[in-house]
């Protein structure tokens, strides 16, 4: 069975977590308010007996307009592999529910860091996460950017740990500038 990471784990009864996505069931049942802002995760399609991934996509758009956001049917293909992941779920079904939810443009920049310093990297990162992603979401939320490249290279993208809450795609040195669908 796999656990989803989840940073904010909270102490019982607020806890109890009975699909073991590391989103407590009173949150996929009800929502919650973190600094005033209130984040309604059951309208978003939580449901505490089926593993539930929320991500919160920012994408970058090229200088001469390429948006390296994925287009829906990407959405959709990422949606069916997490659906039919052989993961067990307390209500009885296999899978995992990912809610991929492509967000802000982000200021284009050419590359996130410079070669070789994994540190600029995140600093960059943070740049634009802590100018994009309200705070009250992280406990629940991944972030992701679709981003041109990193440290000047053209890897396909990079987790900032395993386990982790952020990563991007930089798919923008690619022969085709973001990747063509199938890369994405």
């Amino acid at each position: 069975d796999l656990l989803l990471f989840m940073p904010a784990m909270l102490a019982p009864p607020l806890s109890r977590d009975s699909d073991g996505d590391g989103l407590p069931d009173l949150w996929e049942l009800h929502g919650y308010t973190r600094n005033g802002v209130f984040v309604d995760l059951p309208a978003l399609g939580a449901n505490p007996w089926r593993k539930d991934l929320f991500v919160w996509m920012d994408y970058m758009v090229t200088p001469d307009s390429t948006n390296l956001a994925p287009p829906q049917s990407v959405i959709d293909n990422i949606i069916a592999v997490f659906n039919n992941a052989p993961v067990a779920n307390p209500n009885g079904t296999t899978g995992i529910t990912i809610h991929p939810i492509l967000k802000n443009q982000v200021p284009y920049v050419q590359t996130l860091g410079v070669a070789s310093n994994f540190t600029q990297v995140w600093t960059d990162f943070d740049v634009l996460k802590n100018n994009s992603f309200p705070a009250a979401y992280a406990p629940a939320f991944r972030y992701m950017i679709w981003a041109n490249t990193y440290n000047q290279g053209t890897s396909s993208g990079l987790a900032r740990d395993i386990p982790s809450t952020d990563f991007m795609v930089t798919l923008g040195g690619w022969g085709t500038v973001g990747g063509t669908d199938w890369q994405k």
